[in-house]
């Protein structure tokens, strides 16, 4: 009877300590996922001790003032076309692509390409680009290193992801 009740009792700690551990888990993840739903905006940066101050303005100007837009033409002999940009912002290369392209099958997709005019080209695989609602394919491609050294734009029809151009569809320079 001693056994029994001893067993109950261990019982009943246990589940008292796994309820509250739940409620706890409950609390501390709606926390988080209501953090994350709201929006932030950052009112002032704040450089590290010993950096020039930098203002925000400035810096979005001067974003502003280096993003470029070509567009793309088609090379394949197709109707296709599409635009391009690029900016770089001291840290930060942005790099977006948009077009209207046929249409894939299911073993094919679209990759975009960043070349450059050196000697020796070197090529930048810009990523997949994706479909959107209204049926056009795009990309945006982020890196810390500024690529206005690889002005050449290409979107190619790929059927192998092995980090070679395939079949050219669209091109451009900046």
């Amino acid at each position: 009877m001693k056994k029994q009740k001893l067993v109950w009792a261990f019982s009943a700690v246990l589940f008292f300590v796994l309820v509250v551990g739940i409620a706890y888990f409950l609390q501390v993840n709606r926390q988080r996922t209501q953090e994350l739903q709201e929006p932030k905006l950052i009112q002032e940066a704040r450089p590290t001790p010993g950096s020039p101050k930098i203002n925000i303005q400035d810096q979005q100007k001067a974003v502003e003032q280096s993003r470029e837009t070509i567009t793309l033409t088609d090379v394949s002999g197709g109707s296709s076309s599409g635009t391009a940009t690029r900016s770089f912002d001291g840290s930060n290369f942005l790099h977006t692509l948009s077009a209207q392209l046929p249409s894939l099958g299911s073993d094919q997709f679209y990759e975009g390409w960043l070349v450059s005019t050196d000697v020796n080209p070197k090529v930048i695989s810009t990523g997949r680009l994706n479909a959107t609602q209204t049926g056009q394919y795009a990309l945006v491609y982020t890196s810390g290193t500024n690529l206005f050294s690889h002005p050449q734009v290409i979107v190619t029809l790929e059927t192998k992801d092995d980090g070679r151009p395939e079949t050219h569809i669209l091109e451009g320079s900046f």
